[in-house]
């Protein structure tokens, strides 16, 4: 009898494995994408087919994706009865043999997503995410190793629009990333506790930035405007104060190095009425008196002329085909042109001038 039941029971398991899958089947492609409805009891033998059951009972939904007759992804969608808007997605992939690669449960409530984990070989990474009046406000990873990484998302109370990230580790470094908008004024910070950069957006797209290191103000930047109403900005760097001076239109005009080794050096700018820059003119103090004025056409560099002491010393042309022709002077007088190749290492030739 024994014998017999056993032999029953296989009978039945080998019938059960023979029998077509039920549901709608479809032809597909490698990513599920439903293209052509085949008959019920459609061969799964070539190429990539999709079949779908469903069960109105459970609420549920079960993708089977075949290629070539073997399982390569299962997808089941659980939905909960209303009015409860909560879906349930676990997906599963599987290897030429029929095992399990990976495994990705995701649970939404409406359209955010409540929490995910992923399972594989390699362990599982889970992620739970908090909301407030329908915003994230926290995001929590775990990972294989249990090494859990914490997001909390700072809002704009007027809109909840986001104005400000923490990043931490219970056992590992921590990190800040702020952004805001404070009387029109735009705000990003990022680092840590000690060191961190703020950018600031003062008017008319002019960024400053303010740098710290270990607690202490690396460099920074003072805001102001003078009486004609430009905007002043000083930024106390490394190698000293650089007071920069901006039009009303947000151009840049001036630049003044107010302490440090370069002391003294200032760098004026002209534009034209479309606000392109024409001429940046660079004032080296003594005793290396000397200025650099540097001229442009259509935003291109066209010459560069130096001063030493009011003389003139040296030009530099460049022509639109490339190269440099530099013309040198022996107290204000040109007495040779030299022509350099595209690469500005080559000479082409050395011309000297008559009369010198």
């Amino acid at each position: 009898m024994e014998t017999t039941g056993r032999i029953r029971f296989l009978i039945a398991v080998m019938l059960l494995c023979n029998l077509s899958l039920s549901g709608t089947t479809y032809r597909s492609n490698s990513i599920g994408m439903r293209f052509e409805q085949l008959a019920p009891q459609a061969s799964l033998e070539s190429g990539y087919i999709l079949v779908v059951e469903e069960n109105p009972v459970s609420s549920s939904v079960e993708q089977s994706l075949y290629h070539d007759g073997q399982l390569v992804e299962k997808t089941m969608i659980t939905s909960s009865l209303p009015p409860a808007q909560r879906k349930t997605i676990v997906n599963t992939t599987y290897d030429i043999e029929g095992r399990e690669i990976e495994r990705i449960r995701q649970v939404f409530e409406g359209l955010q997503p409540i929490n995910l984990t992923r399972t594989s070989e390699y362990g599982t990474w889970m992620t739970m995410y908090t909301y407030e009046n329908g915003k994230l406000i926290a995001q929590r990873n775990i990972k294989p190793d249990n090494q859990e990484q914490l997001f909390v998302y700072y809002r704009d109370s007027r809109d909840g629009s986001l104005v400000g990230v923490r990043v931490s580790q219970p056992n590992g470094p921590e990190s800040i990333r702020y952004y805001s908008i404070v009387e029109g004024t735009g705000i990003y910070a990022e680092g840590d506790e000690t060191d961190f950069a703020i950018s600031k957006i003062i008017s008319d797209g002019i960024l400053v930035r303010e740098t710290w290191a270990a607690g202490d103000a690396v460099q920074s930047a003072q805001v102001d405007y003078d009486a004609s109403g430009n905007l002043i900005v000083d930024n106390n760097t490394p190698d000293g104060l650089v007071r920069s001076t901006y039009g009303k239109a947000g151009v840049l005009l001036d630049e003044k190095w107010m302490s440090g080794p370069s002391s003294g050096m200032e760098i004026t700018y002209a534009y034209d009425t479309q606000g392109i820059l024409e001429v940046s003119r660079k004032s080296m103090p003594k005793p290396n008196q000397r200025i650099i004025e540097d001229r442009f056409v259509h935003g291109i560099l066209v010459s560069t002329t130096e001063w030493d002491e009011g003389v003139l010393v040296r030009t530099v042309e460049y022509p639109p085909k490339g190269g440099t022709v530099v013309t040198l002077y022996d107290k204000g007088k040109p007495y040779a042109d030299v022509t350099y190749a595209p690469d500005g290492k080559r000479v082409l030739s050395l011309t000297y001038r008559e009369g010198l």
